[in-house]
């Protein structure tokens, strides 16, 4: 079986930096939405804001060292998330704060996906070129 070689992306760099400034705004404003949403109707409940906020929180340190594992792992995350906002808004009234939390759970997602993706071309490039030299 022989593998397909490995195009390189034209303007890698400046993508993959786009994609993670709007992935970390994605999931900064997520984060404090969550966050708030949890204190305003659970009325302080501890439980319920570790219950909505430390998921996301997991992958923080390997995407703060950009190792796209982490990124992945944020996808599979928010998969959860994006299941209980669909079934939240096809069994009760539709809030607004559901369809919020919906798009910005989507649009993190796609950042992620493409974060991860992007970064393994990146890691790999490197490594070809880092080979290139020694050769």
């Amino acid at each position: 079986m022989s593998t397909r070689p490995v195009k390189r992306i034209a303007g890698l760099h400046l993508k993959l930096y786009w994609a993670l400034r709007l992935h970390w705004l994605i999931y900064l404003v997520l984060l404090v939405f969550l966050l708030v949403q949890a204190i305003y109707f659970s009325e302080l409940n501890p439980i319920i804001i570790v219950i909505k906020i430390v998921p996301l929180l997991l992958p923080l340190l390997g995407m703060l060292a950009t190792q796209h594992r982490a990124f992945a792992w944020l996808c599979f995350i928010l998969l959860f998330y994006f299941t209980q906002l669909v079934v939240n808004l096809g069994v009760s009234i539709h809030s607004l704060q559901d369809w919020c939390l919906l798009v910005l759970c989507v649009a993190l997602f796609i950042c992620a996906l493409l974060c991860s993706r992007w970064i393994q071309y990146r890691n790999y490039w490197q490594r070809v070129d880092e080979l290139k030299e020694l050769l």
